[in-house]
């Protein structure tokens, strides 16, 4: 999920990489949220679309690089898996059958919480940041994520000139 005013999505490694504010909730439920604004990147509207089963991407720890400023923290990748919602959500996407892409009727209840400060220590750094789920709808689009089995945790150095994962369209 991303934070105003920055680049949301960028390319790493030939996939698509998502600056999140909610990483270890997202690793939690194995779901990535966005808001109608991103839906088109996923559902098919837009010209790269290419999500289906099997589609990896990967997450940027966005408050890691806010507190240390120098190195971006991305994990992944993750694949895209089939999601399995109750009768209490809206398909909206399918491939092939598998839903890929569901709306969450009733987002405020999570697993993206609102209004609190969270505190998390990242690699050594104590990050202390406040989540604001409720300013984007709680992410209602949603599709399920699981480590692919090349997942890493890779550091990738912040260039103050042009950083690719800072600057890209």
């Amino acid at each position: 999920m991303p934070f105003p005013s920055e680049v949301t999505v960028k390319r790493y490694r030939l996939n698509d990489c998502w600056r999140t504010w909610f990483l270890p909730e997202c690793e939690q439920s194995k779901l990535f949220g966005v808001t109608e604004k991103y839906l088109c990147m996923i559902s098919g509207e837009h010209p790269a679309c290419r999500y289906k089963i099997g589609t990896l991407i990967y997450l940027e720890d966005a408050p890691y690089f806010h507190k240390i400023g120098n190195h971006h923290r991305i994990r992944g990748p993750y694949k895209v898996v089939a999601s399995h919602p109750s009768e209490k959500h809206k398909v909206i996407v399918k491939h092939n059958g598998a839903i890929i892409v569901y709306q969450d009727l009733n987002p405020s209840i999570g697993p993206w919480r609102d209004g609190y400060s969270v505190k998390r220590v990242i690699e050594g750094a104590e990050v202390t940041y406040r989540q604001i789920a409720s300013e984007f709808n709680y992410f209602p689009f949603r599709f399920s994520i699981e480590p692919a089995t090349n997942f890493t945790t890779d550091y990738v150095e912040h260039s103050h000139h042009k950083c690719d994962l800072c600057y890209q369209g």
